[in-house]
């Protein structure tokens, strides 16, 4: 094994600080106009929606397919500091800011000061950080502490010590209860230092076992108290075409260049070649980063494959629907450290006409930066974001015209978002008492070892408090909305009140249907972006 390359390395006290200011500055320049986009339903779940009163994050600890950690986390913020959009968005920024100091301390100890720039510059002009930057959503978290782990397991190994070993077990926890998906990092952590063994391994180990029992232990709790759910619909099969395209298509461009493709030879030459380019930095990154310093690649390129590794393991056993994007979104920094040596390669085998490369790289990045803003209304790292908010104003504004009873006939999935902007608005299935499950949670609740009682008493109290909460949610309820997949009207009784039909695109077969019934009128619609409200009547 070589040790890392030392010779691009400056002193700690000689390395200037405005650098940092430019790379922070043009990250938050890029990620600030995002934080006051219009909330649409995921952030919802990191709201006081669902994250609030104490029975309500129960609920949604209960049946959320996500693990716990974040949202508990997101109850005691939004107790400081509320749920406003910035709010909802802020943790989010600071960690994906400070994912980017990280990737760059790693890639400046792991293999050279260059490289750690090349990395988070990288990573600061990629669409998909952005994108995660500024949702309320906990995959930011995810992608830092994924870094985190590493960092830490480095001075660990570097200066072990019981703290360090304490902190290690700690986050290694936190990480594995950010997300199913991440056990993998203590796992091969575990398994890394039985192998290799080194100075305080039996403590890194033991850091390790420790977070994946807990993380299994996480998954057994919730498979008693509810259920853990192993496929969604919007959920797919991961194969090696999946693995490419979110190596080399999601993580740098976000798909932004994608709708390109059929608008003449520019864009669909981008879109095709870019992804080679990509590749090309990458593997010569591998074998460069194999002769500078193979331990950290094992490092480096483990951490990167271990999520896609193990998704692809699960299709090819035969369990589907796993995958979406950002599921494997802490790979991403990985997988950018070795482009980063790569791109570093190149560089200096141009020597002093290294700064082609640079320019050749900053247009690209400026291309897709480009291409991703020009595109904000499409589909490109994930779906368009609707103006709930705008929509909200709108349809607030027309309440005191409405005739009443004002129903809306949804054709979107979850119209959440107008209760979160509007709380006039809300959906009929919020107040459906489901007994069946509700003695199911509290039977076994109540059936746990030593604990079981007080729970059991301390949750019928909180029931209590929540249904006299929304008896005044009720009575103040102006706008009940219902999907139209569970709540499609009889068109023989005539309707009464104010009715509205909610689309969210292009509608269904449902809503079309019923637009085009013949007892059916349409009014005018109402606009926003990505919504469209019809007045209906029979």
């Amino acid at each position: 094994m070589t040790a890392p390359s030392t010779s691009t390395a400056i002193p700690a006290g000689h390395r200037p600080w405005w650098p940092w200011v430019l790379l922070l500055g043009v990250a938050l320049a890029l990620r600030l106009p995002f934080m006051g986009e219009s909330v649409w339903i995921d952030e919802l779940y990191t709201s006081s929606l669902f994250c609030g009163h104490p029975l309500v994050l129960a609920k949604t600890l209960y049946s959320d397919i996500h693990p716990p950690a974040y949202f508990l986390f997101m109850h005691g913020w939004i107790a400081l500091l509320g749920d406003g959009e910035w709010a909802l968005r802020l943790p989010p920024l600071i960690l994906g800011l400070g994912s980017l100091v990280l990737v760059q301390r790693l890639g400046r100890r792991l293999f050279s000061e260059p490289v750690g720039w090349i990395a988070a510059w990288g990573m600061t002009l990629s669409p998909t950080h952005i994108w995660y930057s500024t949702e309320g959503r906990p995959y930011a978290a995810n992608l830092f502490l994924a870094l985190a782990c590493l960092a830490l397991y480095l001075r660990d190994r570097e200066r072990p010590s019981l703290g360090r070993h304490g902190v290690l077990a700690l986050v290694l926890t936190l990480t594995a209860w950010s997300h199913y998906y991440l056990a993998a990092i203590p796992a091969g952590i575990l398994a890394w230092e039985m192998l290799e063994r080194p100075r305080g391994w039996r403590a890194r180990a033991l850091a390790g076992a420790l977070a994946l029992g807990l993380a299994v232990g996480l998954v057994l709790g919730k498979a008693y108290l509810s259920e853990v759910p192993t496929s969604k619909g919007y959920l797919r099969s991961f194969g090696l075409l999946e693995w490419w395209r979110l190596w080399f298509v999601w993580f740098p461009t976000g798909s932004a260049l994608q709708p390109l493709g059929s608008q003449g030879l520019w864009g669909a030459g981008l879109h095709r070649v870019l992804p080679w380019g990509w590749f090309a930095l990458f593997a010569l990154g591998v074998v460069s980063a194999w002769r500078q310093n193979r331990r950290a690649l094992g490092w480096v390129l483990g951490l990167g494959a271990a999520i896609p590794a193990g998704l692809w393991v699960l299709a090819w056993a035969g369990h589907g629907q796993v995958y979406i994007e950002r599921s494997a979104l802490p790979s991403m920094p990985f997988v950018y450290l070795l482009m980063a040596v790569g791109f570093q390669a190149v560089r200096q085998r141009l020597g002093r006409r290294h700064a082609i490369g640079d320019g050749i790289a900053l247009a690209v990045g400026a291309t897709v930066l480009l291409a991703f803003v020009g595109r904000g209304d499409q589909w490109t790292v994930y779906k368009p974001n609707p103006d709930w908010r705008g929509l909200s104003a709108a349809l607030g504004a027309r309440l005191a015209g409405a005739e009443p009873p004002v129903r809306i006939l949804s054709d979107y999935p979850s119209p959440t978002p107008l209760t979160y902007y509007d709380p006039r608005f809300q959906e009929t299935k919020f107040f459906a008492y489901n007994q069946a499950k509700w003695e199911r949670a509290f039977d076994r609740l109540g059936g746990l070892p030593a604990v079981g009682p007080w729970l059991s008493k301390r949750v019928t109290q909180l029931s209590a408090e929540w249904q006299e909460h929304q008896r005044v949610v009720a009575a103040a309820t102006q706008v009940w909305m219902d999907e139209l997949v569970v709540a499609a009207p009889d068109l023989n009784v005539p309707s009464v009140g104010t009715v509205w039909l909610l689309i969210h695109g292009a509608p269904t077969v449902r809503a079309q249907a019923l637009m085009n019934d013949p007892r059916v009128e349409c009014g005018d619609p109402l606009s926003t972006r990505g919504l469209v409200v019809y007045p209906l009547r029979w």
